[in-house]
């Protein structure tokens, strides 16, 4: 349980920082400019999750390639070749983010176009980081050298959070300071990829010289053939593509609405989103050291599983001191905060279960469930009660946690149907 513990910990945390910055920036802006740049805020962020959630991806691919690596000029064959996948990420990236600066003004009227084109744009600089910052992850986890990512991590966020602090207090117009936060942003984003570069130099020594020109010459001889390779680096994380996207769709319907109410889910998505999107690395970890046990029966799971229920609930009481202490916007009602410790409560199913699974099953574990409820039950319901003028904070909740309930129902099921085939070569896959 200790190991379970300090590396679900250690996982999790460096995942949970982002959250927590994007979730103390909403609160910042909100609190100093009103709902109206606070949504316009949401908006970004909730974008900037989704590419975060995305490249995931590619630290995954990274670590397992380079943890099958029969030699030190094999292990750098496959970063020169996961370098190439974040080239061609970076620029697949751009491009989207281009287009979506572009559309979502159209889609989205009540939102200030003028501090959300600002935003956005300086943040793709943000983006391009997120892409480069996957795969310097990557090689660093791949030496068990996570501890660095954390470290870097905080202080960058924690300073990124103290200059946003700053302008909201020093800087009077929301016109000015989005565009300095996003700006702000982007330096520390920057400093972190600086600062993973030269760790991974540390941990891999002399393997990795030159490895930046041979990645970009790399992709630029293989471009098409690369850009293949795209989907199946995207589709290690694709639940928590379809989690972020079904969060967009649902602040983005309370916003259609009122712009306090878009602020109010907005807020809570964020809150949300920082503790969920961890969890799943405590279940990756429960997953992994189920395996290495060789038990055919994890009976170590529900011990783990009251652990995660346990630091849910720790979540639970931090989300009712933070409504108490009027944190969240205004829209915030105590229905709403019951809502959430609702799907809290289904989340040791739901996302830590789910999780585990997927490392000692199978890779698709319970992902037809998730498609079928995401794509025919919450985003409709979200689109239905946004079209007709019913998207309530409370309603929009109300949707998401039903489809929770649904999918955690699912997860039990498949999860009592599944074998576990427990065999050493399934360790880290």
């Amino acid at each position: 349980m200790k190991k379970f513990l300090t590396l679900g910990s250690l996982a999790a945390a460096t995942t949970l920082i982002p959250g927590l910055r994007a979730f103390v920036l909403l609160v910042l802006v909100q609190a100093a400019y009103g709902s109206a740049a606070a949504v316009t805020l949401g908006v970004s962020v909730q974008l900037l999750g989704i590419t975060l959630v995305s490249v995931v991806g590619l630290s995954i691919t990274t670590v397992f390639r380079v943890k099958r690596s029969k030699s030190p000029e094999s292990a750098r064959a496959v970063a020169v070749d996961t370098g190439s996948l974040a080239f061609a990420g970076a620029s697949v990236v751009v491009t989207v983010a281009i287009v979506l600066g572009a559309l979502i003004p159209l889609v989205l009227h009540e939102i200030d176009h003028v501090q959300f084109l600002s935003y956005w744009y300086i943040s793709i600089l943000s983006l391009v980081t997120y892409v480069f910052t996957a795969w310097q992850t990557g090689l660093l986890q791949a030496k068990n050298a996570d501890s660095h990512g954390f470290r870097i991590t905080a202080v960058t966020s924690l300073a990124s959070v103290v200059g946003a602090f700053t302008i909201t207090q020093t800087i009077e117009s929301p016109w000015q300071a989005l565009p300095l936060i996003a700006f702000l942003n982007f330096s520390f984003d920057l400093c972190a990829l600086y600062l993973r570069t030269r760790s991974v130099r540390s941990v891999w020594g002399s393997t990795t010289d030159g490895l930046w020109n041979a990645a970009i010459q790399t992709f630029l001889a293989n471009a098409p053939a690369t850009f293949k390779k795209l989907p199946g680096v995207a589709r290690a994380t694709l639940d928590g593509l379809i989690l972020m996207f079904v969060f967009f769709i649902a602040g983005l319907v309370a916003s259609w609405q009122d712009a306090g109410i878009g602020a109010a889910v907005l807020a809570v998505i964020a809150f949300m989103r920082t503790l969920v999107l961890p969890l799943k690395q405590f279940g990756m970890v429960a997953g992994r050291l189920n395996l290495t046990s060789g038990d055919s029966k994890p009976t170590s799971m529900p011990r783990m599983l009251g652990i995660v229920t346990l630091l849910l609930t720790a979540g639970a009481m931090i989300l009712v001191v933070l409504y108490q202490l009027d944190v969240f916007p205004p829209g915030v009602s105590a229905l709403l905060i019951a809502l959430i410790i609702a799907q809290l409560a289904l989340e040791p199913i739901s996302g830590f279960l789910f999780a585990s699974m997927k490392i000692m099953v199978r890779p698709d574990f319970a992902m037809k469930p998730l498609y079928f409820i995401s794509l025919l039950f919450t985003i409709p319901a979200l689109l239905i009660i946004g079209f007709t003028g019913y998207s309530s904070a409370e309603a929009v909740w109300a949707v998401l946690l039903l489809a929770r309930v649904a999918f955690s129902f699912s997860v039990l099921v498949l999860y009592r149907r599944a074998r576990l085939p427990i065999r050493a070569e399934q360790v880290g896959r």
